[in-house]
């Protein structure tokens, strides 16, 4: 049984506020958020490719993935906003780590901040969740416990699934749990 791991972040930049009609006065947070979010896909994403595991489904679920999915910035049109954060969603499989995962964040964060366009980058990070990706054994005690219960109560032989999401559990198809919807009616 594998899970793959995640971490949910968020980064906030710190800009300076303007008005609309000077924006060269101020820092503008969504620019360097909008930087990073580019930068970090253009970079990050392409190394994911390699690290395919094949013990997970479905198969569009194999690489390693980073996903930003959370943007806010400013509070009205005619401002430059001075706080911007992003959220991003990277899920990692077993042959990376956290730590590795981490790293590809903050080394696109740092060489934004050595180009002159980004020198004045200011930004904070924090996770709101981390696993790290984990394999059971088939052969494990734990493994054979749940592979027999199956049996048992299905009459089948149980597969051995590696689940596209972290350390939550699915009893029904994966297809119809991970959907943006993400509910599941048990019965």
């Amino acid at each position: 049984m594998l899970d793959r791991g995640a971490i949910w972040g968020t980064i906030t930049f710190h800009g300076k506020a303007a008005h609309g009609s000077m924006p060269g006065l101020g820092i503008n947070a969504l620019h360097h958020a909008c930087s990073f979010v580019h930068l970090a896909t253009s970079t990050i994403s392409p190394q994911l490719e390699k690290l395919s595991d094949d013990r997970v489904i479905p198969p569009e679920a194999r690489v390693p993935s980073l996903a930003f999915t959370v943007l806010h910035a400013g509070d009205n049109t005619n401002s430059v906003p001075d706080v911007a954060t992003v959220s991003f969603d990277r899920r990692i499989v077993p042959a990376e780590t956290l730590a590795e995962a981490r790293q590809q964040i903050f080394d696109v964060l740092e060489a934004m901040k050595k180009t002159p366009e980004f020198a004045d980058l200011n930004y904070e990070y924090t996770e709101d969740y981390v696993t790290e990706a984990t394999w059971v054994d088939p052969d494990q005690l734990i493994s054979r416990v749940f592979q027999d219960a199956i049996r048992v109560v299905t009459g089948q032989e149980a597969g051995i699934v590696a689940s596209p999401g972290t350390d939550d559990q699915v009893c029904s198809s994966i297809f119809a749990s991970h959907r943006q919807a993400h509910t599941l009616r048990l019965v």
